[in-house]
């Protein structure tokens, strides 16, 4: 389960972009660091978020930098299928603060969470947009999620995808909102500049989504949250088709969709389907920590479906980059079709399945 750990902290999008507030958001950006380091999303030498077909190949002045830049995102964003928002943040701390932070995990202060906050500032933005459309189209997006778009300037193209990237989208607050110690903004300066000139590290290709593929069997044991067991035939048997929805409990769009997911349920059982959740970072039956956690959430969001603790093999059952990934399984418990990757609404959730199940009559 450590590399489904480290891809549910990476999903959502930082604190800055949600307006650096909220001790929950500042949280998160802590397990992303967290996880990150211990887990080696970013390498040395590059960091890959193939679902968005973005790779950084780190220069040496990000290698040897004074605070940390780090990856993040790589998810497909917010409703729009086919659009995807990586980026790079640079973390303003030393590398032995950074690593003092990783090692208190979920100790972590309230005083540490405003002294990391204004010091994670979003360096870049990639964009990537599929089906053959251009910056227009991209604007469009942009504009709807206020998304920053000055300086957005297109990186290049693979298969039907098109490349943006925004250097230094935050360049208007960064007096204002983020805090640079002495050194730091110099340096972060020194990067903007460079990534100015040369784009050259940020490699770009087609999107690989590193899903299970058609007719993957499924066949686990497992429990509900109360301890209850459950097996894969309990779970798909029944059903036409079943909807398997994997989300974390520091995922935001994860669980923003929670409230669509319950309509849909509701629209699914007339159609003799279902809908389940597994909650991938909760570490076993003794995790009572995250239980508990993924059980506030369900009572907050008001769902009412079966969610499940993860089996030992779900990340080779249901792989998923980033979450949440939803999978669609028939009565024989076999994947059909392919994964939703991102977070969507009753609406579009219930065009899958209906496409499906077309395929099925």
């Amino acid at each position: 389960m450590k590399k489904m750990l480290t891809l549910i902290m990476v999903f959502a999008l930082t604190v800055t972009l949600a307006g650096l507030t909220g001790c929950s958001e500042l949280k998160k950006i802590v397990g992303d660091l967290v996880d990150e380091i211990q887990n080696g999303l970013s390498g040395d030498d590059k960091a890959e978020l193939s679902a968005a077909g973005v790779t950084f190949v780190w220069p040496e002045l990000m290698k040897e930098s004074k605070g940390t830049f780090q990856p993040a995102g790589g998810d497909e964003y917010g409703t729009d299928k086919g659009f995807f928002l990586s980026e790079v943040q640079y973390v303003a701390v030393s590398r032995e603060k950074y690593a003092e932070l990783a090692e208190k995990g979920s100790d972590l202060t309230q005083e540490d969470y405003e002294f990391l906050s204004p010091r994670v500032v979003d360096f870049l933005l990639v964009y990537t947009i599929d089906g053959g459309r251009g910056y227009d189209e991209l604007a469009e997006i942009l504009a709807k999620y206020e998304l920053p778009a000055e300086g957005c300037k297109e990186l290049g193209k693979a298969g039907e995808y098109r490349f943006f990237a925004v250097v230094d989208p935050f360049a208007d607050e960064l007096d204002t909102a983020f805090t640079f110690d002495e050194g730091f903004r110099e340096e972060y300066d020194e990067a903007v500049a460079f990534c100015k000139k040369d784009t050259s590290w940020i490699r770009i290709k087609e999107p690989d989504a590193g899903t299970a593929e058609t007719g993957t069997a499924l066949k686990f044991e497992t429990t509900d949250l109360e301890g209850g067991k459950v097996r894969s035939e309990d779970v798909f048997a029944g059903n036409r088709l079943t909807m398997v929805n994997l989300w974390g409990t520091f995922c935001g769009p994860c669980i923003n969709e929670m409230p669509d997911l319950e309509v849909l349920r509701e629209r699914l059982e007339k159609k003799n389907c279902g809908l389940v959740g597994v909650v991938l970072d909760v570490n076993g039956a003794g995790d009572s920590a995250r239980i508990t956690a993924a059980e506030d959430i369900i009572a907050d969001t008001g769902v009412t479906y079966l969610n499940l603790l993860p089996w030992g093999t779900i990340d080779a059952d249901l792989p998923a980059q980033y979450i949440p990934t939803t999978y669609f399984v028939d009565s024989q418990g076999r994947v059909v079709g392919e994964a939703a990757v991102g977070a969507r609404g009753a609406d579009d959730y219930e065009k899958l399945v209906d496409e499906l199940l077309a395929g099925l009559e």
